[in-house]
């Protein structure tokens, strides 16, 4: 986990190669219980994470909260897109929840890692799914106030109408807090108000 946390790849390769160091071992001392390539994610180390993944570590690994090494690039809204792309590339799972129902594409687009969000949606991402707040990731980006987000997940083919438990759509939530901007973006897609009488 030192050599991760680290960029130390000679150490790594040492480690793994002739001592055998186990690449799902957790750091239980951490509260997240994560793996060396979830560190390495979240470390923004695109070497490291290739090299671990070369290595055999597991790219779909989940942490005590269920959360992937792609949960953890996704988040980070400095993430280097070569990080994202090599989990991506490597087999990680677009559509895997933690345990408030996020997935990747949830995380990027309420973080606003525009780069992580571009990415998703070439691999796939669902952008209809719901987490446990009831919000697809187009009301995660309206709250935020992140437009480039909003605009790619419209352009994606977000429902801009879509409606959360308590009936409000993502142009409600943006007019709420006022981001004008992006209230109007949702308005040129065809997105109503709840609040039309």
């Amino acid at each position: 986990m030192v050599a991760t946390q680290h960029a130390q790849g000679d150490l790594l390769d040492y480690l793994v190669r002739p001592l055998g160091a186990d690449l799902s071992a957790r750091r239980c001392h951490i509260r997240h219980a994560d793996t060396a390539l979830h560190a390495a994610a979240l470390g923004l180390n695109e070497a490291v994470t290739r090299r671990l993944i070369e290595l055999g570590a597991d790219v779909n690994a989940v942490d005590r909260y269920s959360a992937s090494p792609l949960h953890y690039a996704a988040r980070n809204p400095t993430s280097t897109p070569a990080v994202v792309r090599s989990l991506l590339g490597h087999g990680s799972k677009t559509e895997t929840e933690d345990n408030w129902q996020a997935r990747p594409l949830h995380l990027a687009a309420e973080w606003g890692n525009i780069e992580a969000l571009k990415l998703l949606l070439v691999y796939g991402a669902d952008v209809a799914v719901r987490r446990s707040s009831d919000f697809l990731p187009l009301h995660d980006a309206a709250e935020r106030g992140l437009s480039e987000a909003v605009v790619l997940l419209g352009e994606g083919g977000s429902d801009v109408n879509a409606r959360t438990v308590t009936g409000w759509r993502p142009l409600d939530i943006a007019e709420n807090n006022g981001f004008d901007q992006i209230a109007e973006y949702l308005k040129a897609k065809g997105a109503v108000t709840r609040f039309v009488v």
